[in-house]
């Protein structure tokens, strides 16, 4: 089986032990670039809310930043958290509402600023939620996400080929950019043979008029329990 994985960032000690067994292919479909934000001052605030480690990857550290209590999307995330230096980090489990749910039952506090650094293009407005919950929450940009300009070339031949695939999509912009291909391709009839895999309904909208070999729904992290 042939194994295509669409995130930028992937654990690269998963995919070493996946490739003993199987295929394997990376090639993001969304590129990160940093976008020129305000300077926080960390010390003002409780809490940092992570919805993906792209926000850490684009961030200026200091030691207030560390002391704050980070709640992370999922696993991957929190372990990137920690090998930063955060002193107390926990994990949503690898789905927002998950992380949403966590923070609420955490968090009596409500006063306490929250700061939520996020990328340009999100599928949950996570600020407009905790405030409606009344939460004192800032929300701070400080990555967006470019198509891949090069992944057309290089999944274009995968999909055409006849072996079994499984494709994982981690976003709504990937998914969308990834049924524009399929289309614009003609590639519809070639996707009876690749197991879908998506992070969630959000994501698989936009693919659902394709007929695949099976579609499946996984949290980040669990990639490997979803090959079946």
């Amino acid at each position: 089986m042939h194994i295509l994985f669409t995130k930028e960032e992937i654990d690269k000690s998963r995919i070493i032990n996946l490739s003993k067994k199987y295929k394997i292919t990376h090639c993001p479909i969304l590129i990160s670039k940093k976008k020129n934000y305000s300077n926080i001052e960390f010390d003002k605030f409780e809490y940092l809310i992570l919805t993906s480690s792209n926000s850490l990857k684009f961030l200026d550290f200091s030691k207030p930043l560390k002391k704050l209590q980070c709640y992370c999307v999922g696993d991957q995330t929190a372990k990137i958290a920690r090998n930063i230096g955060f002193r107390k980090v926990i994990s949503g489990g690898g789905n927002y509402n998950s992380l949403k749910n966590i923070f609420f039952n955490s968090v009596e506090n409500k006063k306490k600023r929250i700061l939520y650094l996020r990328g340009e293009f999100i599928s949950h407005n996570l600020e407009k939620e905790f405030q409606n919950e009344g939460y004192n929450v800032t929300s701070v940009i400080n990555y967006t996400s470019l198509i891949n300009t090069d992944f057309s070339n290089q999944i274009v031949p995968i999909i055409n080929n006849n072996e079994n695939k499984t494709i994982f999509l981690y976003s709504r912009r990937s998914s969308d950019a990834f049924a524009k291909l399929i289309l614009t391709n003609n590639l519809s009839n070639k996707c009876k043979l690749i197991c879908l895999r998506v992070i969630s309904e959000n994501v698989l909208n936009p693919l659902k008029k394709i007929k695949w070999q099976n579609i499946r729904i996984f949290n980040i992290g669990d990639e490997e329990f979803c090959l079946d």
